[in-house]
Formats: structure tokens, C-alpha cells, sequence
């Protein structure tokens, strides 16, 4: 392929599908499966209402064809409709990448008279009959989903499919190698000899392997994950991978379908790598109908789109290349992301009961420095239950802070005003992208952030000409570049402005706001008491008023149904988690007080750092258990605290041996360390780096460790971390004070 644009190398290789419980992939790579993603939030079925069509797509895309020349998409498709079968390789979570394949669909069902069949890897093929029922307005949506194991994006990337194909009688064909069938083969010839005559109707009749580029690809995809691929196996050798599984299943639904129904054109949407190099998946189905016309569109995500100025489809490649505009992208990890010169990620989560006939309100969230999008979806999901769409955005800019783990700065000093621009930017994006693709109210939005997150708040209640939404500022830090701003020349677009600050500083904030006020906008200080609790309480009631939703009378306390509680490990983490303790307690009808400790005052209450214990039994409950990040995920070193007893170590040794996230991922793992015994985390680190498992996450087995405790941690482990990418957890607080 010739070309004169950056297009990533990564969007040719990346192989992340690999990873059945992975999330899908940033417009970096190609290719992810987003089912069974971890804390990844269902959303509800819209019965009976169907999203819009997609805007066209206008200057979001470019097309290029066979010899580099550039075209558009009623050439392409006037040229591909005459085709046996067309190949459509998507990046999963790129949200103009779904407004192609939308336009596709459409543009072929009108070009063929409806003689149509669409076939998707993101349904597998035990779902046929659920999905046949669906289409022939036979069961629900609900039941639908329930039944099929939908894909984690299903909602804002393939119902829009599904939805037309229903609407215009196309048939749908669940392509894909079921899942259950795959872990039951495990890569075995001789599990597949196994199988039933029951399971023998969900696979292929017969499998051919996929090339030897293929698989070299895919290995330097999946480097360093589960301890270096497929290694010198030949194709033959990894015939029953899954992989393999997944290009012969769907090679076979294609050509299957050519023969069924001549004169019908089959459109596959599939994975970017499953048909790059017309290999896999083009592949299979070559093999088994060789004499049938495949014409293969690869659709690839750009920054910057105008730079793509050369970009061909050889015929080795492809047929045709489609360029598309990175604005917004699918969950990534359990995020989801606006492109605005870089990813601006968050977390989201929306109510069961959401629906676009009954939206939710929205709240997006920005929390102070040190802090990440967990942090936040996790208080919020506390405190608004299921009342609310909740979004928690991750800074900008990681840091690593004093206990090790990485935290979040919204800006620096010298980056100021480009970085609010671009978080001013993200958030305009941010909405326009979740309003259009999740149940969501528009009209009632609030935007809100606490500290840092609070003064990029304030400039983007300043700048922003199109959020109309309610802006909440928490005790706003770091302003003295805000200040030194020019003020904009038309007036900000927000509805009111919200800026709530303790006594101590309501001089400046009350400066601050006079400029807001001079342009005409409807901003208000509330002042409150010092103490955390006593700002959190009137964050929270400005929330919800801008919501539009009922502020609860606090239950009064009595002695058996309040707690007094000190925070004796003073670190921020310390403290978010102990708020979120707090909140935890109180939404259980406990009311706590939290108190800083002081060295005379902490002894006689009961401090919050528990002494590193834990009932191990928690730990199996989903979600207690943090994960490895990356695309693949990895292992989760748990170092337990000296002292521990016989008993307490069998209780660990236990959870390692019915380990609740290998249940959920083969890429995931939990080990042990011990501080004071063998395996020391050195002897740990070393094992996992010669089984290939580079991928680590250290956590000690307590409610949240100084930064001491952490920098210990990391002089222990000294040379063992050599060669291994590492990541730092100061303990299970953040997960656990939900559960405790």
C-alpha cells in the first residue's frame, strides 16, 4: 500500500479481538471484542423506539479506491453492489466508522431492489433463532438481548443495523463461533474430536487454517500478553485457536449464504483485521466459494483527515479504503472518548431503566487532581443510585503520585489555556456523542467538578458557545491562570453557573464570579462550613437540583445508627476513599462522620485504615478485585501484610485457587506475595516474568497504604521489576468501602 498520510501501523496489525473479555480499541487499533468487558455498564433495551438514522456523512470521510484514487461512497457502493459478497472491516468503536456502515447498508438495500443479507461477527451463531424471532417481531428486544449476548456497544454501534435490516426485511446472519463452544475446545484438537452432535450444529463443518502472515501478525499483536502468542506453532498446529474458530465460522455463514441465496448480496461487518490483506475471514470464505465475486472496504479512523490525502487500497489489501473523521469512540477499557487532539476518556454509566421515550438526566463529573474516572462514577453511582446517567471523565494528563499509583491532572501551569480548551472542546463533544447514542435527557444536564476539575469547569462556563446545561464548580483550585484569561467576546451558551466554596474563601471566589456576572450569565456562590462532609452534602443538592430530582431529608442519627470515623491515613486517595466510605455508609441509612486524625485524638476512635484486614470472602464479589490495565489486561499481585496468621494465609491461598478474575478473562490472573514470608514479592515478580506475564498490577491486601508504605513496597521488589511494565495500586479501599 502506498500512501503519503501517517496512518497507524497499529491499524493494520492490531489484533486485540484476541482478548474475549478486552474492551473495544481506541481509533489506534483495529480490532477489539467489547463483550464481557470489565465494569463495563449494560445499557437498557429502547423498546419499540429506534435511534436515528445517522447524520450523512459529509466531510467525516474520504473514500480511495484499488489505485490510491480518491472517490466517494455512491461510487463505491454503485461499483461493490454487483458483488457476491462485500467485506466491510470496521474499527469496533468508532462512531463514524458506524455512521459508514450504516450508509452502506442502506446504499446496497437500495441498490440491489432488497435482495440483501447482512452478516455480522457481533452475534454468534447459537443466537440465530433468538435473533430470526426478533426480526420476525416474534419476542421483544428485551428478550432479544437478554438471549443473545450482545456486544458491550451494541446500543450505539450495530442496533442501528439491526434496526434497519428489521425495518426493511433483510435478513441478518449470526456469523460468529459461539463462545461456550470455544472455552469448551480450548484450543485442543482433541476437545474438538469431543464434541457433541449438539455442539457439532454450531461449528464449522470443516476447518482450514488461516496463513502463516496472518498468524505473525497477530503474534506481534498480542506480544507480551499470555506469555508471547502462538510461539513456532504452525497454522496447523493452532487450527482450534480462537481465532481460527472465529475466521472459519464466519467464512463459512459467508459462503453458506452465496450459495443459499443467488443473486442476493451479503454484507459482512467484521473486525478491521478479520479482512485486511483479503486474509482471514475473505480468506475462508474464498476457500469454500471460489468462484465467488468478494470485494473487501476497510474503514480506518483519522485524526486529522485532511492530512490523509493518498491513502490507496491495493488489491492485496483491499478494494476499497475508507477514511473516516476520529470524533467520538465506544467504551475502551469501560471508557468511552471524544477525539480533540488526544483522547479526553471517561466512564459512563446509565440506569436500567433509561430509555429514549423516559431519558435520564446526565451528570458529567470531573474530580480534583490525583483523582481518575473511578473515583467519581463510583461516589456518584452512591449518591444517585439509579436517578441519573452518570459520566466520570479521566484527566488529561497521568501522573504517578507519592504512593505510586497513577492520578490525573486536568492541566499544568504552562499548558493551561490549551488544555482547558481542549477539556472545553471534549465536553462539548462529549455531549453531543452520548445524547445521540445513549437514553439520555439533553435538557437536563449538569456539568460539575471539584478542585482542578472545578476551575476547568469555570473556563469552560466562560468559553463555551454550545452546552446548555447547568455548570457546578466545587471549591475551585489552582485559578491564577484562569484569571489572566481574556474574556471572550459573545456570551457563553451555559444555563447557570454554580460555584460552591468554604467560608474562607469567599472573597475570591465572590471576585472571581464578578466577571460572569458582568457577561450576563446567571452565576451564584454558595458558601459552606470547611469540613468535607459539609461541601460534599451541597455539591450533592446542587446536583440534584439541577437534575430536576428531589433532595432526601437526611435521616436523623441516633446512637446505634451513626459512626464516627477517623481517616488516620492522610494521602488524597486516603480521603477520596474514606468520602466514598462515607457516602456508602449513609445511603445504607448509617449517618458518619469523618474525622482527620490528630496523634493525640485518633486512639480512642475507631480509624478507618482497619489494620490491613479483610474478609477475604469479599474479595469474590464481582468488581472488589482491581484488574491489570491495558487492552488485554494481566496479573494482580496481592501483597498481604506481615503478621498474617496460618489460617489468614489459607484463606488467600484459597482465593488464588478459585480466582474470580480468570473466571472472567484468560488474560486475567491473581497471584500472592507476602511481606513477611515466601513468596516475597520479588520471588513473585520473577516467576510471573518467566512465564511471560509482564503485565502487573501491585496492590497490598489493606484499605489504602501511605506513600511510605508504597515506596517500600517499590525498593523491595528492586531488579524484579526489570522488564515488566507495572502498575501501582495503594490498596482495596476504593472498591471495597461500596461493599463493606
Amino acid at each position: 500500500m502506498t500512501s503519503r498520510t501517517a496512518v497507524p501501523a497499529s491499524l493494520l496489525i492490531s489484533m486485540a479481538c484476541l482478548a474475549t473479555a478486552c474492551a473495544s480499541s481506541s481509533p489506534k487499533a483495529v480490532e477489539a471484542t467489547p463483550s464481557a468487558q470489565p465494569e463495563a455498564e449494560s445499557i437498557a433495551a429502547t423498546e419499540g423506539v429506534s435511534h436515528s438514522a445517522p447524520r450523512r456523512l459529509g466531510d467525516r470521510i474520504r473514500v480511495f479506491g484499488v489505485a490510491g484514487q480518491e472517490t466517494d461512497i455512491d461510487r463505491l457502493l454503485d461499483d461493490v453492489a454487483g458483488a457476491d459478497a462485500v467485506f466491510l472491516g470496521e474499527t469496533h468503536n468508532d462512531d463514524v466508522t458506524h455512521q459508514v456502515e450504516y450508509e452502506v447498508l442502506q446504499g446496497l438495500i437500495e441498490r440491489t431492489g432488497g435482495k440483501m443479507i447482512l452478516s455480522l461477527e457481533m452475534f454468534e451463531r447459537d443466537a440465530q433463532a433468538d435473533l430470526n424471532a426478533y426480526l420476525a417481531n416474534e419476542i421483544d428486544e428485551t428478550t432479544f438481548l437478554a438471549n443473545t449476548r450482545p456486544w458491550g456497544n451494541y446500543q450505539t454501534a450495530y442496533r442501528p443495523l439491526i434496526e434497519l435490516a428489521k425495518a426493511e426485511g433483510v435478513p441478518v446472519i449470526a456469523a460468529n463461533f459461539p463462545a461456550p463452544l470455544r472455552r469448551k475446545i480450548r484450543g485442543q484438537r482433541e476437545q474438538w474430536e469431543a464434541l457433541t452432535s449438539e455442539d457439532r450444529v454450531w461449528s464449522p463443518r470443516e476447518l482450514f487454517p488461516n496463513s502463516v502472515a496472518y498468524w505473525e501478525r497477530a503474534d506481534r499483536a498480542t506480544r507480551g500478553h499470555m506469555g508471547g502468542g502462538g510461539g513456532t506453532r504452525t497454522p496447523e498446529e493452532r487450527l482450534f485457536d480462537g481465532q481460527s474458530l472465529w475466521d472459519n465460522a464466519m467464512g463459512e455463514a459467508v459462503a453458506d449464504a452465496i450459495t443459499a441465496h443467488p443473486g442476493h448480496l451479503v454484507l459482512h461487518v467484521v473486525g478491521g483485521f478479520h479482512v485486511q490483506y483479503r486474509d482471514g475471514t475473505v480468506a475462508q470464505t474464498a476457500r469454500r466459494a471460489p468462484k465467488a465475486d468478494l470485494r473487501v472496504i476497510n474503514v480506518w479512523p483519522q485524526l486529522d483527515l485532511a492530512e490523509a490525502d493518498g491513502v490507496g487500497g491495493e488489491s492485496a489489501l483491499g478494494d476499497y479504503v475508507v477514511l473516516t473523521a476520529a470524533r467520538a469512540a465506544d467504551q475502551n477499557e469501560g471508557r468511552w472518548s471524544v477525539q480533540v487532539g488526544g483522547d479526553l476518556q471517561y466512564k459512563i454509566r446509565v440506569p436500567a431503566t433509561a430509555t429514549d421515550a423516559a431519558p435520564a438526566p446526565l451528570l458529567i463529573w470531573l474530580g480534583d487532581d490525583g483523582a481518575r474516572d473511578d473515583d467519581g462514577l463510583r461516589y456518584w453511582r452512591v449518591a444517585l443510585g439509579e436517578s441519573a446517567a452518570i459520566v466520570a471523565i479521566d484527566p488529561l494528563h497521568l501522573s504517578e503520585e507519592a504512593d505510586l499509583q497513577l492520578g490525573g491532572r486536568w492541566y499544568w501551569t504552562d499548558s493551561f489555556t490549551s488544555d482547558a480548551s481542549r477539556i472545553q472542546r471534549g465536553l462539548e463533544r462529549l455531549l453531543d456523542y452520548v445524547t445521540r447514542r445513549f437514553p439520555v435527557d439533553g435538557e437536563r444536564v449538569v456539568i460539575a467538578g471539584r478542585g482542578t476539575g472545578a476551575t476547568a469547569i469555570l473556563w469552560t462556563a466562560m468559553y463555551t458557545g454550545r452546552l446548555n446545561a447547568t455548570l457546578i464548580a466545587a471549591d475551585p483550585r489552582k485559578t491564577g491562570r484562569l484569571q489572566m484569561a481574556g474574556l471572550p467576546a459573545e456570551k457563553s451558551s451555559i444555563s447557570a453557573l454554580r460555584v460552591i466554596a468554604g467560608e474562607d474563601r469567599r472573597d475570591a471566589m465572590n471576585k472571581i464570579l464578578e466577571e460572569y456576572v458582568d457577561l450576563d450569565l446567571d452565576a451564584t456562590l454558595l458558601t459552606v462550613a470547611s469540613a468535607p462532609s459539609g461541601l460534599l452534602s451541597a455539591v450533592e443538592t446542587a446536583v440534584r437540583s439541577g437534575l430536576g430530582l428531589s433532595v432526601p431529608t437526611p435521616a436523623a442519627a441516633s446512637a446505634s445508627t451513626s459512626k464516627t470515623i477517623t481517616l488516620a491515613n492522610q494521602t488524597p486517595t486516603a480521603r477520596r476513599w474514606a468520602e466514598l466510605y462515607v457516602r456508602a455508609n449513609e445511603a445504607r441509612g448509617t449517618a458518619t462522620e469523618l474525622v482527620v486524625a490528630s496523634t493525640a485524638a485518633a486512639a480512642p476512635i475507631k480509624a478507618l485504615d482497619f489494620g490491613g484486614v479483610f474478609r477475604v470472602a469479599d474479595l469474590q464479589i464481582p468488581g472488589a478485585l482491581p484488574t491489570a490495565p491495558g487492552p488485554f489486561g494481566g496479573t494482580t499481585v496481592l501483597v498481604v501484610p506481615a503478621g498474617t496468621d496460618a489460617v489468614g494465609r489459607r484463606a488467600w491461598e484459597a482465593l488464588v485457587e478459585n480466582d474470580p478474575l480468570a473466571k472472567r478473562s484468560r488474560f486475567l490472573r491473581i497471584v500472592l506475595a507476602f511481606e513477611d514470608a515466601s513468596p516475597s514479592l520479588p520471588e513473585t515478580l520473577t516467576t510471573l516474568v518467566a512465564a511471560g506475564r509482564k503485565n502487573v498490577l501491585i496492590v497490598p491486601a489493606q484499605f489504602c497504604a501511605t506513600g511510605d508504605q508504597m515506596r517500600a513496597l517499590r525498593e523491595t521488589a528492586g531488579e524484579a521489576l526489570d522488564g515488566m511494565t507495572v502498575h501501582w495500586l495503594p490498596g482495596l479501599g476504593g472498591r471495597l468501602a461500596t461493599l463493606k
